[in-house]
């Protein structure tokens, strides 16, 4: 064997060896970047919501170590316990919040398998009422943690434009019942700061012309 054969062998293996090192690296960076995660979460938070766990089908949450309900996967990067069928969860400072993703299991013996978890701690925050049923528009008590806005309908509105510290941010439909939400697979958290004020000006239909809409309520709530 030559010695320059010898020498190409010895850079190609080398070569290899490092190209192999810096994928391993780069998967297991993309691999810890794409793990289930969980919001902060203070007292007053009924809600849970993070990051989606890849090849999750559901997430069961526990708080101080007691199962609590299970939610399924949407269809975005996000998941939440705000759903048509989840009660409002009552967290305290101090509770420990564990989220657990599962996928399914065998169809027989093994309802499903657990292939990720997160856990975080609650921490003191303002103790916000839960949202009461009612006619009129509003907007239900925000704090700081909170990345989605919800509250009652308005009447004749066909869409709810967000400003916050009177910044337009996102426009969302309204939807069929008598309650709207933010909370869409196509507009992104909110960042919500104590002290922010956040107006919804209830929208409806102009007359297709000049007037792409007309605004016929608003309401506004500071950030606790």
């Amino acid at each position: 064997m030559s010695k320059i054969f010898k020498s190409l062998l010895v850079i190609l293996m080398f070569g290899g060896s490092l190209l192999s090192s810096e994928l391993l690296v780069e998967a297991e960076t993309n691999l810890a970047g794409n793990k289930v995660t969980i919001d902060p979460l203070v007292s007053g938070i009924h809600y849970i919501s993070g990051n989606h766990q890849p090849g999750a089908a559901a997430y069961a949450i526990y708080v101080n170590g007691r199962y609590m309900q299970q939610v399924p996967a949407s269809l975005s990067d996000r998941y939440t316990t705000k759903t048509f069928y989840t009660n409002p969860l009552s967290l305290a400072a101090g509770d420990v919040v564990e989220v657990v993703a599962r996928t399914e299991g065998d169809g027989v013996y093994v309802p499903f398998k657990e292939i990720g978890s997160a856990k975080t701690t609650v921490t003191q925050g303002v103790v916000a009422p839960l949202p009461e049923t009612g006619t009129d528009f509003s907007i239900d008590p925000l704090i700081s943690g909170i990345h989605y806005i919800s509250g009652n309908h308005q009447p004749g509105a066909v869409a709810y434009a967000i400003y916050v510290n009177g910044r337009y941010m996102q426009q969302v439909p309204a939807s069929l019942s008598d309650r709207y939400t933010t909370k869409t697979f196509y507009t992104s958290p909110l960042s919500l700061a104590t002290g922010d004020v956040v107006k919804v000006v209830a929208r409806t239909e102009g007359d297709g012309v000049y007037v792409p809409f007309k605004e016929i309520a608003s309401v506004e709530r500071t950030v606790q």
